[in-house]
């Protein structure tokens, strides 16, 4: 045990014969500890400048606390006064710390589905964790403002329009959605959800009307989440399905005919390219238009409705906050 002592003084070599004396590398008695290089090292070894990381973040920084320890209570500014009152916020629903990143919030005619030509408030959340060819909200994907819950339904309320959307994106990544959709259901707003149906709708859909966009082979996304959803549907909420090609047609077809849908209300939308879409989508061929998928809807007898972007035939396709 001596021995063992003794050696583990002396500082572990990081070459054979030679102590460690290499830049972001520090020499303990037990073993050869990492430690992040310091700006000098990096611009010594001609580092990339974009690997340089800002000093308060560096761990160990005596500008704050090292990154692997939780700052403490009062290092927040809270006492344990305060942070209880923060709980019981939380727990009424009523914390300023629940946060909405928002892309955009407009008032304007509800331009798809069984209530088209209705107003609506739009309300955009930000992120999406899917890449459809065709996507044409792609902008939503970063980015944005933040609201707190009040703040949001401040907003919401000062339009005066009892037709609520929550679009993103994709709604349901961020967690506060369903507190929020059962504040304004209680508060009297109509809400509906557009969701790309992967994502659980369990926690909103007593509380809203839900479109559930099952995506096609044609978007590049087909995962089969929606299946998970399916059964949660109500009478009141609808499918869409966007078509890209023919392909597409025949696969919402056929599955149209297999399923048994909870709901009647199933939506055929014909894909458009979108200005700065995530896929190479250019649109559907000459072959496949409007008149196409109506005639092809009829043909094959199916109990669907063909649906149109209206608000794309009133303001033009780029035109976003409408």
């Amino acid at each position: 045990m001596k021995g063992l002592a003794k050696r583990s003084l002396q500082p572990l070599p990081f070459e054979k014969g030679k102590p460690d004396e290499s830049p972001g590398r520090k020499a303990t008695g037990l073993r050869v500890r990492s430690t992040p290089p310091t700006h000098a090292s990096r611009v010594a070894k001609g580092g990339k400048q974009g690997l340089r990381r800002p000093a308060n973040f560096q761990r160990g920084s005596p500008q704050g606390p090292p990154l692997h320890r939780r700052p403490s209570l009062q290092e927040c500014g809270l006492g344990l006064s305060s942070f209880l009152g923060w709980l019981k916020q939380v727990a009424s629903g009523t914390s300023t710390f629940m946060r909405f990143l928002v892309s955009e919030i407009f008032h304007s005619i509800q331009g798809e589905g069984t209530l088209t030509g209705v107003p609506f408030v739009f309300v955009r959340l930000s992120g999406c964790n899917l890449r459809c060819t065709y996507c044409d909200t792609s902008y939503a994907f970063k980015g944005g403002t933040f609201f707190s819950l009040q703040e949001l339904i401040a907003k919401i309320e000062s339009y005066g329009c009892k037709q609520v959307l929550l679009t993103g994106g994709e709604p349901l990544m961020q967690r506060g959605t369903p507190e929020l959709t059962q504040r304004l259901a209680e508060l009297g707003f109509l809400v509906s959800i557009e969701t790309h149906g992967e994502a659980d709708i369990s926690q909103v859909t007593p509380f809203a009307r839900i479109i559930l966009d099952i995506k096609t082979p044609g978007s590049k996304m087909q995962r089969g989440g929606y299946k998970k959803n399916l059964p949660l549907l109500k009478p009141t909420d609808e499918v869409k399905f966007v078509i890209t090609s023919s392909e597409d047609y025949a696969w919402a077809r056929d599955l149209i005919r297999q399923e048994t849908w909870p709901t009647p209300h199933l939506l055929l939308s014909l894909a458009n390219a979108a200005k700065n879409s995530p896929g190479a989508f250019q649109g559907p061929t000459d072959s496949i238009d409007l008149k196409w998928l109506a005639e092809k809807i009829l043909a094959d007898a199916l109990n669907v409705r063909l649906q149109v972007q209206l608000h794309k035939l009133i303001w033009g396709a780029e035109q976003r906050g409408v």
